[in-house]
């Protein structure tokens, strides 16, 4: 009887293209190695007939039970927010979340991509992935999920991406605005919460509202920002930032016996946290609930990890329009 013969190991890839074992298994699962190195194992491959997945599949059956995530920065409460969501999401279903930050550092967050890869995670997700360094190429070569959340580069544009919206929540603003005869709208950023107010901004960009950004450091306070405006015959009618540039604003409004929502209305732009506190000084809010976009963002990588991949580009809606007494319509000048 002949003798059946064996299939070609990673042992013989690895003698075959001349490197190491621990190369050719880099090689093999998307991880760094030298592009001369990564060529000669695929060559080996080829020549082998070898099923360059087996070894993979087999690993993946025998799960860690671990997620990684990594932020580009984490500065601000609506990232806690998803970090708690996405947490607790994956907790349910028995994943633990490793988590990590760039710092606002482009090669540290290629670092951490290929770090969290060799450390065989179940699965990884990648907020505001951007460059275009390895760590875009270990994404593309890795043999486990990897969805970008929130925004993502042109390197990174084959990532199926989850972004937030606030987009249905705007037009409900913008229609209501409109209707009692706003037109002008002012966002202030203090520095510390852009990104709280942009998201919001750019959702109201493309309405029919002029649209004013300004830096609170350069108007020295909330007080002086007040009264800068009231003295402008082109003033905003609507002032919009975080929950405590708006409550500062309608504690000055009030202070200085300008009438709310008469001569100005305020909105705060609020996480899950400072919606009860706008909702008991009564402001008028766009809550970004960052919560449910991690819930979801979770949901979707439990489902690809049960074999449904995502779509390319999904949108979630995030945004809730809460008027309350801080918005009305303006008084003629």
């Amino acid at each position: 009887m002949p003798r059946t013969k064996a299939k070609p190991t990673l042992h013989d890839v690895a003698a075959t293209a001349g490197v190491s074992i621990a190369t050719a298994s880099r090689a093999l699962n998307g991880l760094l190695v030298s592009k001369a190195s990564r060529e000669r194992v695929m060559r080996a491959v080829g020549e082998l007939n070898y099923v360059a997945n087996e070894t993979a599949r087999a690993l993946r059956n025998d799960r860690s039970q671990a997620l990684g995530l990594i932020f580009y920065s984490l500065g601000n409460a609506r990232g806690l927010q998803l970090l708690d969501a996405l947490s607790a999401a994956l907790d349910v279903a028995g994943y633990s979340l490793l988590i990590a930050t760039a710092r606002g550092d482009e090669p540290t967050y290629d670092l951490l991509i290929r770090r969290f890869l060799q450390r065989r995670v179940d699965g990884l997700f990648l907020v505001s992935p951007d460059g275009d360094a390895g760590g875009a190429e270990s994404s593309r070569n890795a043999d486990i999920p990897i969805l970008a959340l929130r925004s993502r580069g042109a390197a990174f544009a084959k990532l199926p991406l989850l972004r937030p919206s606030f987009g249905a929540a705007a037009s409900v603003a913008t229609e209501e605005m409109r209707a009692l005869g706003h037109h002008r709208i002012a966002f202030i950023d203090d520095g510390s919460e852009l990104d709280s107010a942009n998201p919001v901004m750019s959702a109201w960009g493309e309405s029919p509202f002029h649209i004013e950004y300004i830096r609170l450091s350069a108007v020295r306070g909330i007080d002086q920002l007040i009264r800068q405006m009231m003295r402008r015959s082109d003033r905003p009618t609507v002032i919009a930032g975080s929950q405590s540039q708006a409550e500062a604003a309608l504690a000055v409004c009030r202070s200085a016996g300008i009438d709310v929502p008469g001569q100005f209305s305020i909105v705060a732009i609020t996480n899950a946290d400072d919606e009860t506190r706008a909702k008991q000084v009564g402001l008028s809010s766009m809550l970004i609930d960052s919560q449910q976009f991690g819930e979801r963002a979770g949901a979707v990588m439990l489902e690809w990890l049960g074999g449904k991949k995502p779509k390319n580009q999904s949108a979630i809606e995030i945004g809730k329009w809460n008027p309350r007494g801080t918005t009305g319509r303006p008084s003629k000048r």
